[in-house]
């Protein structure tokens, strides 16, 4: 509960750095309080009950990577759609960016559903698990709108990246407000995910 309550202090003081922020300076204060925010929550929560056994250590941990790469990419997103439409340089470092947070959310993914269903003392876990149990379908569904994710970046760097430069906006943002729908929708599972033993 402490660090629900760390994570609603932290989130407020980010508010208010956001609402003035002009600078890059200010840019990485608000990086470093969205981290912390995050990460308190992620290392009380049902994945690390057992805080000192290795599989935990590193179930938690990968967590902690995956949600902040998801946070990176999401946002990233969202403040593209509404501030980056006239930045090309912008959106082409964006999509640099979004490739390592799905190439690292998919690993990361993977590593810390494997590790709660089991897989490090029946074998593997996912394969067996993912539609006999609640929490296996539900990993099921994340990776495939997780890869309807990675399929959306494939056409923008194939299509849309290159219809943007040939000043042809549209497809583009048509195509990254379906991809931060679907990425809505993904953060929704990730909720019902968190929440199921």
């Amino acid at each position: 509960m402490r660090a629900l309550a760390v994570a609603v202090v932290l989130t407020a003081v980010l508010a208010v750095v956001l609402s003035g922020a002009r600078t890059v300076r200010t840019a990485q204060v608000a990086l470093v309080l969205t981290a912390a925010a995050l990460t308190g929550p992620l290392l009380t929560g049902h994945g690390a009950i057992e805080r000192t056994a290795f599989w935990s250590v590193l179930a938690t941990g990968s967590l902690v990577v995956h949600v902040l790469c998801a946070t990176a990419w999401i946002g990233g997103l969202g403040s593209l759609i509404r501030y980056g439409r006239d930045q090309q340089a912008a959106i082409e470092k964006f999509s640099r960016l979004a490739l390592i947070c799905a190439v690292t959310i998919g690993a990361t993914g993977l590593l810390t559903a494997e590790i709660h269903l089991g897989g490090r003392e029946d074998g593997f876990g996912l394969i067996t698990q993912w539609v006999t149990t609640g929490y296996g379908a539900l990993v099921f569904a994340k990776a495939v709108a997780f890869a309807v994710l990675v399929y959306i970046g494939r056409r923008h760097r194939q299509a849309t990246l290159p219809a943007l430069a040939a000043n042809q906006p549209t497809a583009f943002w048509r195509l990254a407000a379906i991809e931060l729908l679907v990425m809505a929708g993904t953060v929704g599972l990730a909720v019902a995910l968190s929440r199921t033993p």
